[in-house]
Order: C-alpha cells, then sequence, then structure tokens
C-alpha cells in the first residue's frame, strides 16, 4: 500500500513539474509568462479579440476553452495589466523629477535667502509639469503590442527560461 501511494505521489510530482509556459522575450528578458490554466486575453492580427483559458500550450499555437486554436504567430497584442514596471525613466521620469526638482531648489534658495519662499505662477507651472510625468509613468496601456524583437516561446522545465 506505501508503495502504490509512493509510486501515486511521484506521478502527480512529474505532472505538476512539466507544466508549459508561454513566455514571451525581448532582448533575453520575459517581459510576460503564462502558464496552462491561466486567463489568456489577446487581439488577433485581423483585429479580433480572443480570450479564455489556456488549455494546452502546442509548439506553435495554443487551445482556449473556447476551443479556439490561436497561432503563435497571428497574435498582434496581449493583455499584460497585471504586469507593470514603475521605473522612473524617460520623458516621463524627467517631468517628474524636473519639476519636483524646480520646487525643490527654489525652497532651497529661499532658505539661503536669495530669493522669497512665496508661492507663485512658476510653481503652478512645475507642478503641471510634475503631473504631466506622473500621468505618463503610471497611466500604461492595457495591451503589449507583439512587435519586431518580441520573440513567443514555450517552454517547458529543461528551459532556462522555466521559472
Amino acid at each position: 500500500m506505501r508503495f502504490l501511494f509512493v509510486i501515486l505521489f511521484l506521478s502527480f510530482a512529474h505532472l505538476l513539474s512539466a507544466q508549459k509556459h508561454l513566455i514571451f522575450l525581448k532582448h533575453e528578458t520575459v517581459i510576460a509568462r503564462f502558464v496552462e490554466g491561466e486567463y489568456f486575453k489577446c487581439v488577433l492580427k485581423n483585429k479580433k479579440k480572443k480570450q479564455g483559458y489556456i488549455l494546452e500550450l502546442t509548439e506553435f499555437s495554443m487551445i482556449t476553452n473556447s476551443y479556439d486554436t490561436i497561432p503563435f504567430l497571428a497574435i498582434a497584442k496581449v493583455e499584460t495589466k497585471k504586469i507593470r514596471s514603475h521605473r522612473v525613466g524617460g520623458v516621463g521620469g524627467f517631468m517628474l523629477i524636473g519639476g519636483l526638482g524646480y520646487i525643490a531648489l527654489d525652497q532651497l534658495n529661499s532658505l539661503i535667502g536669495s530669493t522669497k519662499g512665496e508661492f507663485n505662477s512658476s510653481y503652478i507651472t512645475a507642478l503641471s509639469v510634475s503631473a504631466a510625468g506622473a500621468a505618463l509613468l503610471f497611466i500604461k496601456p492595457k495591451y503589449t503590442k507583439v512587435k519586431r524583437g518580441v520573440v513567443m516561446r514555450t517552454v517547458d522545465y529543461r528551459s532556462l527560461y522555466y521559472r
């Protein structure tokens, strides 16, 4: 009886470790990862939206719970709402840090005594530049385009990208 439980446990462990992943690579970094059983939403190149739970991942396509076979080459955009990076960089980061830096520098000058420390129209301009920079940083699109340089792969437990 113990032998039967050991065999059963090992077979379940093997099934769990052999789950396939669909990964999206851009310049050797993983930008999105989906596993079998996870909800997947995409827009195809012919502008049709497909969604559903991933039932099976093959080498070149996937099958969803609505029994749609979606080839990887037909995918134009993928919903990556849960995947966000909050880096302060680019134009938005420059505007955010520049606007707040201007206010901080003006306050530092008023502490030294070279200027008056009153709220004037330049603060309104600096705060509006900072707000625009924050909007550029934190408002992200719902879908990520699968364009040149993005590679889709189905990986299993033997791959370097498997988690």
